[in-house]
């Protein structure tokens, strides 16, 4: 064949020209055994083209026994054997009941327990004097948060002096 003919094949085809009868011509020239040199790097790629024509191509009937066996498959059921499931809900059952057992003892360890009350003192008299030592250190600490919070009331009036003062000049 010519290669001028073939060159303008050539073009044809990578500017997707060609019809099937000229690339057929063009898988014919690049399956012989003498080609131009200049032609030699295009060959492979129609020899490939080539064989993949002569594999035979599906035809309707293979959708159709496709899609039937399919069907026959989706008919049948499929066990799977699960031999862990048991020992699954025997896990369950001790984690629940563990949690269970330990949110009881917890609220029965915080309920409170009756308290018995001992007499520390023979003497009235001395656990009276004790009473007032115990409410007079009570009274000192009480004593001292306030006049802590005497100090925040005074920082309150001022501010709300500041505060008049802004909306009356406004």
């Amino acid at each position: 064949m010519d290669s001028k003919h073939i060159e303008h094949l050539l073009e044809k085809y990578w500017a997707c020209e060609t019809s099937l009868e000229e690339e057929l011509e063009l898988k014919t020239f690049f399956n012989q055994e003498e080609i131009p040199d200049h032609l030699n790097q295009h060959a492979p790629l129609f020899k490939y083209l080539q064989k993949e024509n002569e594999y035979p191509s599906l035809d309707e009937s293979f959708d159709d026994e496709l899609l039937k066996a399919i069907s026959r498959k989706e008919g049948k059921q499929v066990k799977v054997s699960r031999w862990y499931e048991p020992y699954l809900k025997l896990a369950a059952v001790l984690i629940l009941l563990i949690v269970a057992s330990f949110a009881v003892t917890t609220y029965l360890n915080k309920q409170e327990m009756p308290v018995e009350v001992a007499d520390t003192y023979e003497n009235p008299e001395d656990a009276f004097e004790e009473t007032k030592k115990a409410l007079l250190l009570i009274s000192k600490s009480i004593g001292k948060g306030r006049t802590h919070t005497q100090k925040i009331t005074v920082i309150h009036e001022a501010q709300d002096k500041i505060k008049d003062s802004n909306n009356t000049s406004l």
